[in-house]
């Protein structure tokens, strides 16, 4: 969204308030006119492991981050003000939206799941962190919801729009020619983004025939079994990429790589995150509308995956037809609420 907002709007400036590193943020955001607030905004579920989460430490940030809320709206708001920001766009930090209203600006969520709906999930409706955030979440102007989208009960107008994906940049032979993935070998890319692998038996890998394993550079320690391949994660090729290029993926399953897989027709393989209230909604989605394999978590650690690789590729489940313009529209909204531009 941030790209296309770029492209229709080249002479504003984008304001990130991000605990995202800059150098990582200037290099997937090129070409834009980025000014960055580093700071948290934040806190999400802390997690133990890429499907374990930590919910006693979940509970105790939340505590820490909502406690002194109106000093942090205060805070925020002072810190933004001599900025003269048009708009507030958050992806989906609940503090965005009290501080906008207070601003005298307008607000937009972008986003597939919200904090106030997992956080319900685990402590109820009248938990008064929920509340809290339920009361933040009615001071936004508009909710923008693609496809994949938990639905959220606390926003007063939800709108759906199209996938919001990251398009590739490189056709399958020239990723695959540059990796030194031959034409025939089958890959599988192994991918559980930045909180961690799970834990599995490396050595188990190697006795999964007629496959290579391709795990994310940092990820891969030596000795690696023969099939097993290093692969880096954005540097030369991002995800999107590598996708299409893989013959299936090993996930987790979220917004991001499912979107980015259904994009590239690639299979899934995916563990069970039962503890998650986002899970059940996307296994469904993937039962009925991928191509993939749920892989349990006993096989998954013992490196048993032959047989869920097995069923994803010959799956005869197919993607339904995807229109990936999310982030054109949603640009085209920010566009509007900033004044009728575009």
């Amino acid at each position: 969204m941030l790209l296309e907002l770029g492209r229709l709007l080249p002479d504003f400036e984008i304001l990130l308030r991000t605990e995202l590193p800059a150098d990582l943020l200037h290099c997937a955001l090129p070409n834009l006119n980025l000014k960055i607030l580093p700071g948290p905004v934040d806190v999400g579920v802390v997690q133990r492991s890429a499907i374990d989460e930590d919910w006693g430490a979940t509970r105790s940030a939340v505590e820490s981050f909502f406690g002194p809320w109106q000093e942090r709206i205060d805070a925020e708001v002072a810190r933004l003000a001599p900025l003269k920001p048009e708009i507030v766009v958050s992806n989906i930090s609940p503090l965005a939206f009290p501080v906008a209203r207070r601003l005298g600006i307008a607000s937009l969520a972008l986003a597939s799941l919200d904090w106030g709906v997992i956080y319900r999930s685990r402590w109820g409706d009248v938990d008064p962190w929920v509340a809290r955030i339920a009361q933040a979440h009615r001071d936004c102007d508009l909710r923008l919801s693609p496809p994949l989208s938990l639905p959220s009960v606390d926003f007063l107008d939800n709108r759906s729009i199209p996938l919001l994906v990251r398009s590739p940049h490189h056709n399958r032979k020239t990723v695959r020619d540059a990796l030194g993935w031959g034409e025939g070998e089958k890959v599988a890319l192994v991918l559980f983004g930045g909180t961690g692998q799970p834990p599995f038996e490396l050595a188990g890998l190697a006795h999964i025939e007629g496959w290579s394993l391709a795990l994310p550079t940092q990820l891969a320690p030596d000795p690696l079994p023969p099939n097993v391949l290093r692969v880096s994660i954005d540097q030369p090729f991002a995800t999107p990429d590598l996708l299409l290029a893989a013959d299936a993926v090993v996930t987790k399953p979220g917004y991001g790589v499912l979107s980015e897989a259904w994009q590239a027709g690639c299979p899934v393989v995916y563990l069970p995150r039962r503890g998650f209230p986002e899970y059940p909604m996307l296994h469904g989605w993937l039962q009925n509308h991928a191509p993939s394999a749920l892989l349990d978590l006993e096989s998954f650690a013992a490196g048993r995956w032959g047989t869920a690789l097995a069923l994803a590729t010959s799956c005869s489940t197919r993607y339904p037809p995807l229109d990936p313009s999310g982030g054109r529209v949603a640009a085209a909204t920010v566009a509007r609420l900033m004044g009728g531009f575009g």
